[in-house]
């Protein structure tokens, strides 16, 4: 059961944006159902939840609920552990198994981390991405500068003004 339980799940939104993943709404219309979450390279795609006057009630409750809950963490621990009493998980797979898969091989990737992780932390405006590539391009004219001014003494000859070689002997 806690393999079963290991399988399906993974990390929460915000640990997903860090790996890369990017969440797109999708219209209603554009869905043909509420649970038809997909994903492909990088992108999850998940249909609109629109509420309506009728889940009120539900929301409603599920508020109350939390409220109620937080003042003694325990209970709420009990409640949650609970809620799996009586449930049966059939197979070995279920509904979203393979947009889990997906996203759990897309996470273990270490180059899609990294590369969330560098767009996220330095280059978050394209302002820094200007920066950075200015950065970037003063850094090779020095270098290029040094190479250049390393190598004429190294050589053993020189050009005049008019661009013909004179060694020096």
């Amino acid at each position: 059961m806690e393999r079963q339980a290991e399988r399906q799940s993974i990390g929460c939104a915000r640990e997903l944006e860090e790996a890369g993943i990017r969440f797109i709404k999708v219209d209603k219309s554009n869905a043909t159902r509420l649970f038809d979450v997909n994903f492909k390279g990088s992108k999850m795609k998940i249909p609109m939840f629109v509420i309506q006057e009728r889940r009120n009630c539900l929301f409603r409750n599920l508020i109350a609920y939390e409220q109620f809950g937080q003042g003694d963490d325990e209970a709420v621990a009990q409640t949650i552990d609970k809620l799996l009493d009586n449930v049966t998980l059939c197979g070995d797979t279920f509904f979203y198994q393979e947009v889990f898969d997906n996203v759990k091989q897309h996470c273990t990737k270490p180059g899609n981390t990294w590369k969330a992780k560098l767009r996220h932390d330095y280059f978050s405006t394209p302002w820094s991405g200007v920066a950075f590539f200015g950065a970037l391009l003063v850094a090779l004219a020095t270098i290029g500068r040094f190479g250049i001014a390393f190598f004429q003494k190294q050589l053993p000859y020189a050009w005049n003004n008019n661009g013909a070689k004179i060694f020096d002997v």
